[in-house]
Order: structure tokens, then sequence, then C-alpha cells
């Protein structure tokens, strides 16, 4: 899907599950072949317990995935998020702030 979306000229975002550090390297693998434009890490707060080293292979990423306040989001981006994806309308229209 990825590989027709990219084709079609849309921007593609690859979701990943992260379940344990053991598929930490197959995944980082997929994605390097895979094409997307951004991943969707996922759920942040394992996310939160990977640390950004482990995560800087996935490149530009999105995490989602249980992202509850704005301290979820704060720690995202400071790992290295891009962004991140929450079901919580309340956290919609939050503004980072300067740093």
């Amino acid at each position: 899907m990825i590989q027709q979306g990219a084709a079609l000229g849309l921007r593609t975002v690859r979701k990943v599950f992260l379940t344990d550090r053991s598929n930490l390297p197959r995944s980082s693998s997929s994605v390097a072949s895979g094409g997307a434009d951004l991943v969707q890490l996922m759920p942040w707060p394992v996310l939160a317990h990977v640390g950004s080293a482990r995560l800087a292979p996935f490149g530009s990423f999105i995490a989602g995935g249980f992202v509850a306040d704005c301290d979820s989001i704060e720690q995202a981006m400071d790992l290295g998020a891009v962004g991140v994806s929450t079901s919580d309308t309340e956290l919609w229209d939050y503004t980072r702030p300067d740093r």
C-alpha cells in the first residue's frame, strides 16, 4: 500500500507497533526498506522507555497510542517525534511552548 500511495503522489505513513526490544531492529529494517514518508510508532508508553538513540533509525516519526496529556506530548517531542496522534480531542489544539 505504501508504494501504491506514493505512486499516486500521496504522503504515506507506516504504523509500527513496538511490542518488545527484540522487534526494534526488525521494525527499523522494515521501515527503511518500505519508503514511507513518516512512521507512526506505537504505543507511546513503550516509546518513553526505549530512548531516543534506539528510535533514531526510524527517522521522522509520530508517537501514537495512549497519548493522554500535554506532558506525554512534550516527552514524545523531546525523544524526537515530529508530532503525536491522539483521539483525545482536548489535546488537538495543544501548541508546544517556545523553547
